[in-house]
């Protein structure tokens, strides 16, 4: 239907345009799984917006949203990471009784 290809296509271009403005305007806040997935994600999201039109007869039909949910997957690999950290060193401090 239509309505749901123009639905899907906005939301592609959404994302791409979220995550490649984060990525430039707060580069410091990520690691690099997370700047990595981003990237990926952010590219292979504008690259389906084809396959979305042409019906999955597309060159990008297959890899384009493997690519994507790829690099979804290393921003959370990423962020599972940065939270990982983050509680080692609160439970490091509360030992060493900085924490309260």
């Amino acid at each position: 239907m239509i309505v749901w290809d123009i639905l899907n296509s906005l939301a592609r271009v959404a994302i791409t345009l979220i995550l490649v403005w984060k990525l430039v305007r707060f580069p410091g806040l990520f690691n690099g799984w997370e700047r990595a997935g981003m990237s990926v994600a952010a590219g292979c999201s504008m690259l389906t917006v084809t396959v979305i039109w042409n019906g999955q007869r597309s060159p990008f039909d297959g890899w384009a949203t493997t690519l994507f949910s790829i690099g979804v997957l290393l921003y959370f690999i990423g962020r599972t990471t940065r939270h990982w950290r983050h509680e080692r060193a609160n439970q490091l401090q509360l030992k060493q009784g900085r924490l309260r």
